[in-house]
């Protein structure tokens, strides 16, 4: 495949000027540390979803270069309304960041930088550069987020080719028991990785070869789907593997080099065969009008802002942790058969025996420090490899915003109903998402607890619609009890 920088004719000579996007580009990591330190990590962890992140931000270091000098056209209109934006961008990212909201503080960043070219140069020019600008989304975390989903999608998929094929194997959501032993499909095996990297460079070929919005759209969507027939078929293989060898090969341990050779086989004669066109050259033939030094220290200013705020703002005040005071009978743990729990990452879990299999589970966190996340990391609040979760079907109401799910032992007819719920600042949701998003109220409130409440019942019938209706009294009693504390 041949590849074409955009500006496929000599752009006008740079000047020492001109190269001051390039220092705006350095000041990033140094303002907004706080997320680059985050970043970092991942980018610095080699068999992560992120691991191509210090390649991928050095390309567009290399790529901005190339496209300078930008043409100036900034009215002073423009320069007022971009300003405010800016620096209204920067304070937002004050607030996620103290709130160790990472992917809202990483999203904001993206925005400061397209806002920053926005002030010194003009919106038509940061429009005119707006792939260029876009390129550093896949390097942060928005795409973890997938991860789940492409785990679900894998384990669909995989199991529809065993069915195909007529091994002898029992599927069971994301787990596959075969003869030998029982392969799951785990975080891991989503193809994060191939998903991220075969869209950054479809999205490179894009912009290298200067395709129009509809390019860039078939471009992704042909990446999207390579990548995601590599993994499955790199599980596949797997499977067969563990079957033929009686789980006995080596590949069944180490399978990363595998992967990425498959991932590579299937990738590489597509980007190759990409189709090639004439890039339309982003340079203009008239003089290039050049911004003058102090449009840049504004610009400076105005991204200051939210770090100012962040150092600015004290630490916040501990208190003691809630110990919540329930009539129920404490328990030091959960009964075995109700522990479907994976470690929910909170700094204090009471657990109580509240009617007759019926076990109430309060989770108790505190936000401590500046940059510290109020809603911690709860990853699974069940363990994938044991269990897998329906959503319950109920007649009656439920709590506000508190969810019901029925949680069942793979490879056993044991179900557990359940009934969860978090609260935030005070208010309430089952949403993990929302959940998060109330930190931000909470943060300007000063609330720093947060609660995570799990009622948990055996399920004395396969459709547990008793169990739920007898959880479901328990639960509006402890939301007033709590709420109330």
């Amino acid at each position: 495949m041949e590849v074409k920088i955009t500006a496929c004719t000599e752009p006008p000579q740079k000047s020492l000027l001109d190269l001051a996007p390039l220092a705006l580009l350095v000041a990033f990591p140094v303002l907004f540390s706080p997320t680059f330190a985050s970043l970092s990590h991942k980018w610095s962890q080699w068999t992560e979803g992120l691991s191509h992140g210090f390649l991928l931000i050095a390309i567009f270091a290399y790529l901005l270069y190339k496209a300078l000098p930008f043409n100036s056209n900034s009215t002073a209109r423009e320069r007022v309304l971009t300003g405010i934006m800016l620096a209204g961008a920067s304070c937002c990212w004050a607030i996620f960041a103290l709130l160790d909201i990472n992917l809202l503080a990483e999203l904001t960043l993206i925005a400061c930088l397209a806002l920053a070219i926005g002030h010194v140069f003009g919106l038509r020019s940061a429009w005119r550069h707006r792939f260029l600008l876009a390129l550093p989304i896949f390097s942060i975390t928005l795409w973890e987020h997938l991860n789940g989903p492409l785990v679900n999608l894998s384990g669909l998929m995989v199991g529809e080719m065993v069915r195909l094929i007529n091994i002898p194997a029992v599927i069971d959501g994301s787990s596959i028991f075969i003869p030998y032993g029982h392969i799951v499909i785990a975080d891991g095996c989503s193809g994060l990785r191939y998903f991220i990297i075969a869209l950054a460079m479809g999205y490179l070929i894009s912009y290298l070869n200067g395709y129009t919005e509809r390019g860039y759209v078939a471009i992704l969507a042909v990446a999207a789907v390579l990548a995601l027939i590599s993994n499955w078929l790199r599980i596949f293989i797997l499977i067969l593997v563990g079957y033929f060898t009686e789980m006995e090969s080596s590949l069944m341990q180490e399978h990363d080099m595998f992967g990425w050779l498959l991932f590579a086989a299937i990738c590489f004669p597509a980007m190759y065969f990409a189709p090639v066109t004439k890039p339309q050259n982003t340079h203009l033939d008239s003089p290039i009008a050049r911004p003058k030094l102090h449009h840049y220290g504004v610009a400076a200013i105005l991204l200051s802002a939210g770090p100012l705020i962040y150092w600015l703002l004290p630490t916040p005040n501990v208190q003691p942790t809630l110990n919540p005071i329930l009539p129920f009978q404490p328990l030091n743990y959960a009964p075995d058969q109700l522990r479907a729990e994976h470690g929910d990452n909170l700094g204090s879990t009471h657990y109580y025996q509240v009617s007759a299999g019926a076990v109430l589970t309060v989770s108790v966190s505190q936000r401590t420090s500046k940059g510290q996340k109020l809603v911690p990391y709860l990853g699974d609040l069940y363990n994938k490899e044991a269990w897998s979760v329906a959503p319950a079907i109920t007649t009656h109401q439920l709590p506000v915003s508190s969810s019901a799910f029925v949680l069942r032992a793979k490879g056993s007819q044991i179900r557990i109903a359940q009934l969860q719920w978090f609260m935030v600042g005070g208010l309430t949701t089952a949403s993990k998402a929302k959940a998060k998003l109330l930190q931000i109220p909470a943060l300007l409130a000063n609330d720093n607890e947060f609660v995570l409440i799990t009622l948990r019942q055996r399920c004395q019938q396969q459709e547990c619609s008793n169990a739920l209706a007898q959880l479901t009294p328990i639960a509006h009693t402890l939301n007033e009890l709590l709420q109330a504390q």
